[in-house]
């Protein structure tokens, strides 16, 4: 990743046709934060207006930096965001590579002779980890219960 930042500036140099090592990172941060996000916000309860559906769960001091750490991690999710599409951007003016169209079409040109192809992980892994995680929200939802 840092053999990538040195050489950001500079012409050619390595072309992925996924994200390259420094988005990647990005994008695996996101998601983490996510889904901090998610599961502390079943738990963040400000006391007045907003009841936390799983707040019963646990103390209010415990509720509270729950609260906290799931505005803290919302607010770090803005800030990367930004970053992301600041980066895009940078790739379209500077690098003059419109990684903004790709997203769109789903396809990338890729040019040179240093092109790393991203590993695809199998479908079936996808499928499981989304049946998984369905099942885990589903059992949230009915099992846990007030009172």
């Amino acid at each position: 990743m840092f053999d990538y930042l040195k050489n950001l500036l500079g012409k050619g140099g390595t072309q992925y046709a996924g994200h390259n090592p420094v988005g990647g990172l990005m994008v695996v941060s996101i998601i983490t934060l996510l889904t901090i996000t998610a599961v502390t916000g079943l738990f963040a309860d400000d006391g007045c207006i907003t009841l936390a559906p799983m707040g019963y769960l646990v103390t209010i001091q415990t509720s509270d930096l729950l609260t906290f750490i799931h505005h803290v991690c919302s607010n770090i999710i803005l800030v990367l965001v930004v970053l992301h599409v600041m980066a895009a951007f940078f790739y379209l003016i500077i690098k003059r590579q419109n990684l903004i169209w790709s997203l769109v079409t789903g396809k990338k040109v890729l040019q040179g002779s240093r092109v790393v192809v991203p590993r695809m992980v199998s479908p079936w892994m996808a499928l499981g980890i989304l049946v998984l995680s369905g099942t885990v929200v589903w059992l949230m939802i009915t099992l846990v219960q007030p009172g």
